[in-house]
């Protein structure tokens, strides 16, 4: 199964926004994985909206699984085998900088094509952007 990863950095334009909605209803309908850490608040609008979907997502944590408090919004998609979460982390109980960054490059790192929404100019999202392509993987940018 292809697996598309989506990436927004915390601040982003109301112009993004809307293009990150269609972007999450269209991917609702693709036969592909969603990947990300749906951390900042256009990530986590989007997971809502692929949750309603039937595609699989995978969530990347910025932290260690042991006493991750499981939203209600995941348990059906948990359930239906369509959820997969992930961490790197063993020992990290907060996610803080450093562990983003892992987990993003991981979630970069897992897929096949990246889907950048709207990265800050020398932001966090721009270095994995760079860092996708010169992986060879191909990076699209909506912004």
């Amino acid at each position: 199964m292809r697996k598309i990863s989506l990436f927004c950095s915390l601040n982003c334009p109301e112009n993004a926004v809307a293009n990150a909605y269609a972007t999450a209803r269209k991917l609702c309908d693709e036969e592909a994985a969603v990947v990300s850490g749906f951390h900042s608040p256009v990530e986590k609008e989007c997971l809502q909206i692929l949750l309603q979907g039937q595609q699989s997502v995978v969530i990347c944590l910025a932290r260690a699984l042991g006493k991750i408090r499981l939203p209600a919004e995941w348990q059906s998609a948990l359930d239906g085998g369509r959820l997969l979460l992930l961490s790197r982390f063993e020992r990290s109980r907060r996610a803080d900088k450093e562990t983003a960054r892992r987990r993003n490059e991981l979630v970069a790192a897992l897929s096949d094509e990246v889907i950048i929404i709207h990265a800050e100019p020398g932001g966090h999202i721009e270095q994995i952007s760079e860092l996708a392509s010169h992986w060879n993987i191909p990076v699209k940018k909506l912004d």
